[in-house]
């Protein structure tokens, strides 16, 4: 099948001259570095990273995401104080079976209190079921000048968020809307999909969490960073 993509430039992710190629026209899914297998939305929070934070290896960092990929194990080479956990939407939901990670519900982390520099988070904040809470729980353990850095599909754009699911007080989920999964319009191969996020996701976080929110589009095609909805999103604690 004849390539979409396929052009040589630089991987922020390995910090390699490298060759992108997809063969599909979704480059957000498919458009790989084919040395460390980074796409375009990981390449372009590693550039904001690099961008925004040179001092990166001496701070305190801790990540979660749905599976360890790339970019998390180029952080674990370089930044000494760096902590890694999969995220667990349901507590029930097990995406991997290595047991040396440790599985994180996002709304209550064990997590001292202003203790962490940047709090990372990929593609999370549409399968969490209270947002709010979740995102009060990273302004927590951030310490002042902190920032929470993510990605996550704006997939409403300029219209206003819209929530799909939510968990009621009896522990049972509300359906909103259809149910959607990571991996699967209609299967629940993945943690379902809560959240539609647009453009107004800055101002959610800002009224949950008082933090300032800046949402970066990043489009550069000597690094691969192009396609639909790699925005990131960084949110910083008031010193």
């Amino acid at each position: 099948m004849e390539a979409y993509f396929n052009h040589h430039g630089f991987c922020p992710v390995c910090a390699k001259d490298v060759d992108f190629s997809s063969v599909f026209a979704w480059y957000r899914d498919h458009l790989f570095c084919k040395k460390c297998g980074s796409l375009p939305r990981e390449r372009a929070l590693m550039q904001v990273l690099n961008d925004y934070f040179p001092d990166l290896k001496d701070r305190s960092v801790f990540e979660m995401a749905l599976e360890k990929r790339a970019f998390s194990l180029r952080l674990s080479s370089y930044i000494k104080n760096h902590s890694f956990a999969l995220f667990d939407a349901e507590k029930e939901y097990q995406p991997s079976d290595n047991r040396n990670e440790k599985n994180v519900v996002l709304e209550q982390l064990d997590i001292d209190d202003n203790s962490v520099d940047i709090v990372i988070t990929h593609d999370l904040m549409n399968h969490v079921l209270k947002p709010r809470l979740a995102l009060k729980e990273i302004a927590r353990v951030l310490k002042p000048g902190g920032a929470h850095i993510f990605t996550v599909p704006l997939v409403n754009k300029t219209n206003s968020t819209v929530r799909r699911a939510e968990r009621l007080s009896s522990g049972k989920i509300k359906h909103q809307q259809e149910a959607q999964y990571w991996g699967s319009a209609t299967k629940p191969d993945g943690p379902l999909v809560t959240m539609d996020w647009g453009y107004d996701i800055g101002n959610f976080i800002l009224t949950a969490t008082q933090m300032p929110t800046t949402l970066m589009n990043i489009v550069d095609k000597d690094k691969a960073i192009l396609g639909e909805m790699n925005e990131v999103v960084v949110s910083f604690k008031n010193g």
